[in-house]
C-alpha cells in the first residue's frame, strides 16, 4: 500500500514541477529511498507506471538510491524537457 501511495505522490509532484518550470515532460525522477523501504522498488516503480499513464511523467525513468537505516522516501530531482 506504500508503494501506491508514494508513487501518487511522485507523479503529483512531478506534474507540479513540470507545471513550474514549463516542462513538456519529465525523463527522470531520482527518488532516496530508505532501506527499510528498498523491498518495495519493483512496487514503486509498477505503481508509478500504472499512475503516471498519460501525465507529463509517462515513461519517466525513475532511478532508485537507497539510504541506510532509513523508512522514507524523497525525491532528489528530476529531469524533463
Amino acid at each position: 500500500m506504500h508503494s501506491l501511495a508514494f508513487a501518487q505522490d511522485i507523479v503529483n509532484v512531478a506534474a507540479s514541477e513540470a507545471k513550474k518550470y514549463n516542462l513538456g515532460r519529465i525523463t527522470k525522477i531520482n527518488i532516496l529511498l530508505g532501506d527499510g523501504l528498498a523491498d518495495h522498488e519493483d512496487s514503486l516503480k509498477f505503481s508509478f507506471g500504472l499512475l503516471s499513464k498519460g501525465t507529463v511523467a509517462e515513461n519517466a525513468e525513475i532511478a532508485v538510491k537507497i539510504k541506510p537505516n532509513d523508512f522514507g522516501m524523497k525525491i532528489e530531482n528530476m529531469e524533463g524537457e
